[in-house]
């Protein structure tokens, strides 16, 4: 049972057979996820626009190289991608221009902090007067690692109203929050707790990285199994029969359900976000990948 994502090669489940995958993602849960929205819409050519700076975990070239690749080459959606630099005026307007001759659906790959000087590169343009719609990838809000995706800043550059206006033409995919409920928030306290005595302190609104959420997922799900197969007499060594029994069934985890499929993975839960007109907040339309196919209307 692995938590976290570790070598893609893990995932090859004729290889690994009675491994089970109890991290939020894969890449390719995000490729498909993607898929699926773009097809609803019936967008079958993109650009992707991949800024690295900031990447502390170096994952926005892997990310962009392979959401690049499955769509061309999984989905067949006529995909082209470039990277920019978006603290560079001159580069990120050239790479707009290229964007603009090619497609009018732009996907975006980078930290946080790097979506709002695209979008207001984008309205310099004259990119986000409907024609065009971005879509942008923000994993979990997480200002130390990944960035927060947002277009206000307290005006320190006197452009947070032309931001607001531009993020209007923006769709946010992220990975479902998880839900605070009782068991979980007196989780938290008790591991912020914890975490000091190991140096870490929490800032007053960070959540758990859900990464690091999956393996406490992880452990509870496994010795839930472990007392199913000693109170019927079976043996905890048959780690094929073990593997079987995790498959295939939901968990309550802190009042959370974790789903793991036939497969033995995780079934990713996405949200599309889009900002409201009026207040510049993002709102969830759509609440997980599956859905794409019956609230799509909500996007409109």
């Amino acid at each position: 049972m692995i938590p976290v994502n570790g070598d893609p090669s893990v995932a090859n489940k004729k290889r690994y057979p009675t491994v089970t995958r109890i991290s939020p993602f894969i890449q390719e849960d995000l490729n498909s996820a993607m898929h699926r929205l773009l097809r609803m819409f019936y967008w079958n050519n993109v650009t992707i626009l991949c800024d690295d700076a900031d990447d502390h975990l170096a994952l926005f070239v892997p990310m962009c190289t392979a959401l690049h690749d499955s769509l061309r080459l999984t989905y067949n959606i006529s995909s082209s991608r470039f990277y920019v630099n978006a603290s560079n005026a001159d580069d990120l307007q050239h790479y707009l221009e290229e964007a603009k001759s090619i497609s009018r659906v732009i996907l975006l790959i980078g930290h946080g902090s790097r979506i709002r000087p695209i979008m207001l590169g984008a309205a310099k343009a004259g990119m986000t007067n409907g024609e065009y719609v971005y879509i942008a990838v923000e994993l979990y809000p997480s200002r130390k690692q990944l960035g927060t995706l947002q277009w206000y800043t307290d005006n320190k550059d006197g452009q947070d109203e032309a931001a607001k206006t531009a993020f209007r033409s923006l769709l946010k995919v992220s990975l479902r929050p998880t839900e605070r409920t009782t068991e979980y928030l007196n989780f938290m306290d008790r591991l912020k707790n914890r975490a000091t005595n190991y140096g870490y302190f929490f800032g007053p609104d960070e959540a758990l990285n859900p990464f690091a959420l999956s393996y406490y997922y992880a452990a509870a799900i496994w010795f839930q199994v472990m007392n199913e197969t000693v109170s019927k007499g079976n043996n905890l060594q048959d780690g094929v029969a073990l593997s079987r029994l995790i498959r295939g069934r939901t968990y309550d985890v802190m009042g959370h359900t974790v789903a793991i499929n036939w497969n033995g993975d995780r079934d990713a839960q996405w949200i599309i976000s889009q900002t409201d007109p009026s207040t510049g907040d993002f709102r969830v339309r759509i609440e997980s990948a599956p859905l794409l196919t019956t609230h799509c209307a909500q996007l409109k």
